[in-house]
């Protein structure tokens, strides 16, 4: 079984980020893809978040 069957089995990725994860697998072979995977998943994920940056004028 390869990497990208095990992938479409874990989890529903759309075919854009299947395919931001092929090209950076294939470019960067001396990572493993689960790294690779986790570094994508969680640049997606702050698409979504909005993070509000840390302001010490809100310390008391």
């Amino acid at each position: 079984m390869s990497f990208n069957q095990d992938l479409s089995e874990d989890f529903s990725f759309d075919e854009e980020f299947t395919a931001k994860l092929e090209r950076a697998i294939k470019d960067n072979p001396d990572l493993p893809p689960e790294f690779i995977k986790d570094i994508l998943l969680s640049l997606k994920e702050t698409e979504f978040i909005q993070i509000n940056p840390f302001s010490s004028s809100a310390c008391p």
